[in-house]
């Protein structure tokens, strides 16, 4: 059932939808369009995102809109590089690793690049710490947190004929050079056609996104014939990256800048300046600025970085709407909690991270009153006077297949055929089949597509006027590089397979799985301080101290700390200050014993 809370203070009760929605319309006019902001949207099919975009975008008029939760990468950087597929990564001559364990967060791409590494395609691993597809790779690169861009110049400079004569970012000299050499006698080899996959991702929530960006660049402007393949780990993340959600962009991969007057056309008047990411998000609600939040399928108690971040901003934010499949920590707050329809109750398209889409189709009813998430933000909409005129999911696809730039000419009667049944990449390749006598034979072009397209009066418009997708755009200033210290670890967190998240905990069979936080340390790390395997440690940060398991593994090298993100009591999140990360490119932290002296 729809809940509302009916007085500040106390408890949500049943209510109808139509007076749910009429409730949060009615709400949300009263405030201005800069102090509203929605977080999540990832676990939505791409109908459902779009409908979310176009109620916040067009219709709320906010542009502070983030499917992240904190924990990911710039838009430009997911969507604006030279793509690759999956099956370009497992033939290219070598693939640079520059993420997280795969293994961990993306199981069956490690299980693909895991067989092309023992059949045909060297790799070349750049990670803070070991990772499952370590064993595999012919070159490991393990810098210390924070350093993967001296790292990432270093290798190039190497390939290009220059000489390892020290140690760089953590990695000796010895290391770097055959990891030079494995990347060039690869590249020169023919095999693959010279071309380098570079499959990227946020290697540490620890760390500032800044590093990875500026190695992208460093790879993107050093490798002439290279390609890359986003690996995201929030499910369906790509799709809403695709529909907008995202603050500084538009569905169909393309800039608020540069798409304004495009979406104009079709959806009338959007925001009227660049949003915040979540992040930004609830430190503008802790400063009063933000004054709604509106999570979709969001836990950012969770799920973001810094906890003590968003239970600040979560306790002091005015309004808070939740829509959601399941309780959480965080929709707990929520004065207005609607249900949605969850995996196999809906029907629509996702998009995997090589950008191609699929169709997914319900195959059962939603419990009690629980609707697809399209309509819920159509509704919404229609009270407040903007009536999206939906009637079905085939309907908003066919919208997105008319006015997204990236997916132009992707009608459900394209994704339904024979041919395409395994998913169509966009935008439409030329080999992707538009019609039952074209399957599986030529697709008309992207261009072609447009010149179909027609604004909401009907006018036919001109190829000419679709806006550009979104590019890489390099830092403008180089990343903080921290300096080392020898009294301080660098904390490096990212998920393991199994972790506290809301649908794990909701199965009493994988719930188990989760094993707990602990503190990963190298085994020097471990003799150097005085503990052992098995010991109790606390972990002091600058905002916080928790109390863990000491493991002893190689795997992190020395001056690091692994602890596993999201997983019950106290964590990795609880160590991390968004605010003093970004000004120091780290989070440091340091061990003492469970007694209080210093280890």
């Amino acid at each position: 059932h729809p809940m509302l809370r009916l007085s500040k203070g106390g408890a949500v009760a049943k209510t109808s939808w139509s007076d749910a929605i009429g409730s949060i319309a009615d709400r949300l006019r009263t405030y201005d369009p800069s102090s509203v902001g929605f977080i999540g949207g990832a676990r939505l099919t791409n109908e459902d995102q779009y409908a979310l975009v176009k109620f916040a975008k067009a219709t709320v008029k906010t542009d502070n809109v983030d499917a992240q939760v904190g924990d990911g990468l710039p838009a430009h950087a997911w969507l604006g590089l030279p793509s690759a597929s999956i099956d370009d990564a497992c033939h290219a001559s070598a693939v640079i690793m520059l993420s997280a364990d795969v293994k961990e967060e993306l199981p069956v791409l490690f299980l693909r690049l895991r067989d092309a590494s023992e059949k045909r395609t060297p790799i070349i691993e750049l990670s803070p710490t070991r990772t499952g597809l370590s064993p595999y790779a012919r070159a490991s690169l393990n810098y210390r947190p924070g350093e993967a861009v001296s790292v990432t110049r270093a290798l190039l400079t190497l390939v290009g004929g220059g000489e390892a004569d020290r140690q760089v970012g953590g990695v000796e000299a010895a290391d770097l050079q055959t990891a030079a050499n494995v990347l060039k006698s690869a590249i020169e080899s023919g095999k693959g056609n010279g071309k380098v996959v570079v499959v990227f991702g946020r290697s540490s929530l620890a760390d500032t996104t800044d590093s990875v960006v500026e190695a992208l660049g460093v790879l993107a402007n050093g490798l002439a014939n290279s390609s890359f393949l986003p690996a995201a780990r929030r499910a369906n993340i790509r799709g809403a990256l695709d529909m907008g959600l995202a603050p500084g962009m538009l569905p169909g991969r393309v800039s608020l800048s540069d798409g304004a007057s495009w979406f104009a056309s079709h959806w009338g008047a959007g925001p009227s300046g660049l949003g915040l990411d979540t992040q930004a998000m609830l430190a503008a609600a802790v400063d009063g600025k933000i004054r709604v939040l509106v999570l979709v399928g969001a836990d950012p108690l969770a799920d973001f970085p810094d906890r003590a971040l968003a239970a600040k901003a979560l306790a002091n934010v005015e309004y808070l709407v939740a829509v959601d499949t399941m309780p959480n920590a965080s929709n707990a707050f929520a004065d207005a909690l609607l249900p949605a329809a969850g995996y196999g109750e809906k029907s629509g398209t996702t998009t995997n991270i090589e950008g191609r889409v699929s169709s997914v189709r319900a195959k059962v009813s939603g419990p009690g009153l629980a609707r697809p998430d399209w309509m819920i933000f159509s509704e919404l909409a229609a009270a407040m006077g903007n009536d999206f005129g939906f009637g079905s999911v085939e309907e908003i696809t066919a919208e997105i297949s008319a006015v997204c730039p990236s997916h132009l000419g992707l009608t459900p009667a394209v994704l339904s055929l024979v041919g395409n049944s395994d998913g169509v990449l966009v935008p439409l390749a030329t080999s992707t089949p538009t019609s039952a006598d074209d399957a599986p034979g030529v697709a008309e072009g992207a261009a072609d597509v447009a010149d179909s397209v027609e604004t909401s009066d009907d006018a036919a418009v001109s190829p000419l006027q679709v806006p550009p997708t979104v590019t890489f755009r390099p830092l403008a200033t180089a990343a903080v590089v921290p300096q080392p210290d020898s009294y301080s670890l660098r904390l490096v967190t990212s998920r393991v397979l199994y972790d506290n998240g809301t649908l794990t905990q909701a199965s009493p069979s994988l719930a188990k799985l989760a094993a707990g936080a602990f503190v990963r340390l190298n085994p020097g790390e471990v003799e150097r301080h005085g503990l052992s395997h098995g010991a109790t440690v606390r972990l002091v940060s600058q905002t916080a101290d928790i109390v863990l398991t000491v493991e002893s593994d190689d795997r992190v090298p020395r001056g690091a700390a692994f602890v596993p993100f999201n997983q019950a009591g106290p964590g990795a999140a609880d160590l991390i200050d968004i605010a003093t990360m970004a000004s120091e490119g780290v989070t440091k932290v340091r061990l003492e014993s469970v007694n209080g002296a210093t280890s």
